[in-house]
């Protein structure tokens, strides 16, 4: 699904070849939700939709709010879409901050993506994160950790940020920056959809088809070899 997962393949000894064929995302889905009436005050809606587990490091987000200052961090809200092993650790850490819990909400996945104003993505590991897609063709801004499959995605300053590994000083400083910055919020957003529509499913799903028929090609000309 990406060239990490190319890189990591290989240096564990695959040698075979292979086809490069990414996640796919579907961008009218992302593109059309509607926004959730109980969060349409004031407040700048950080969103993380992710498994609720210690690789996800969604802390990371909960620590940057306690590193704003008061006053920003009063105009904040971070919304939690997801469930885990994590989820009680987490709650006790967002303690005294604006944080809401979601549960899974399957189905209001693409509303929440459009409540929100800045999509997070705190992950360790991920070779073509479709969270963070899903978040890109919602239109938002992302945040993001430093990681390979981030990088592939997104260019810092452009789509979002990129930022360092479990750093919450640095989320903090792009939280503040958005959170001041409404143009420079729509601009990333409008950035971050266009690159994922590079991923649509209509582009993909043309990858896949090509893929397979160049399989049955190769198998069709090595019967008449054989022959």
């Amino acid at each position: 699904v990406s060239q990490s997962a190319i890189d990591s393949m290989r240096r564990i000894g695959f040698t075979c070849d292979g086809a490069l064929i990414p996640n796919g995302v579907a961008m009218d889905e992302w593109g059309h939700g509607q926004r959730l009436p109980n969060f349409t005050d004031t407040r700048l809606n950080l969103l993380v939709q992710a498994r609720l587990e210690p690789r996800n490091h969604v802390d990371t987000i909960i620590s940057a709010l306690r590193c704003l200052p008061a006053s920003e961090r009063a105009r904040a809200r971070l919304l939690v879409v997801g469930d885990g092993p994590a989820l009680a650790q987490l709650r006790a850490e967002s303690a005294g901050l604006e944080v809401v819990f979601a549960g899974p909400q399957l189905s209001e996945r693409p509303n929440f993506a459009a409540t929100s104003d800045v999509y997070c993505f705190t992950a360790a590991i991920a070779s073509h994160p479709m969270s963070l897609l899903e978040g890109m063709a919602a239109e938002r801004p992302v945040l993001a950790h430093n990681i390979d499959g981030v990088r592939q995605l997104v260019s810092d300053g452009v789509e979002g940020f990129v930022l360092p590994l479990r750093d919450p000083s640095a989320y903090a400083a792009a939280i503040s920056r958005l959170l001041h910055n409404p143009e420079l919020r729509r601009k990333m957003g409008q950035a971050a959809r266009r690159r994922a529509a590079a991923f649509g499913w209509d582009r993909v799903a043309g990858l896949v088809e090509e893929f397979y028929r160049s399989v049955l090609t190769r198998a069709q000309s090595e019967q008449r070899i054989d022959r």
